[in-house]
């Protein structure tokens, strides 16, 4: 069994993530709701730099793909990152069978640094979609 099996919808996740961020001003990404919480765009980076923690370095054990400093401000700057490190990983569950997810890299074992990943990005993605509509905008059917 391949992980593409495991993990039978990131990929579709993710398009429709960055789908709903496709339409986004710097100003959206930037916006802060009521309470000073996280916004859409911070919210966007985290679940990039957490799949480049857990996927493109702790699974993968390559060097990470962002700048240690990266701060995007625009669509375009979260959104080719995203793509790149999506590509890195369908690639990965393509190549991989189950067996895979037992072993550790590094002290964690693949099963948690890829559900790590996978459960951040559903629950930071709900989050995003709330504040969509806080932003008058309808997010996509989930």
């Amino acid at each position: 069994m391949r992980l593409t099996e495991v993990f039978p919808y990131w990929r579709e996740c993710r398009a429709v993530l960055l789908a709903c961020l496709q339409g986004l001003s710097p100003a959206d990404l930037a916006w802060v709701p009521p309470g000073g919480r996280n916004g859409i765009g911070c919210l966007a980076a985290h679940i990039a730099r957490v799949h480049d923690r857990d996927v493109t370095q702790g699974v993968l054990g390559r060097p990470p793909l962002l700048p240690r400093n990266w701060d995007p401000r625009t669509v375009e700057e979260l959104v080719t990152p995203l793509e790149a490190l999506g590509e890195l990983l369908w690639d990965y569950l393509a190549r991989s069978g189950a067996e895979i997810l037992e072993k550790g890299h590094g002290t964690r074992p693949v099963k948690d640094l890829l559900g790590n990943a996978w459960i951040e990005e559903l629950h930071h993605r709900g989050q995003i979609f709330f504040l969509l509509r806080l932003l008058g905008r309808e997010p996509p059917a989930i």
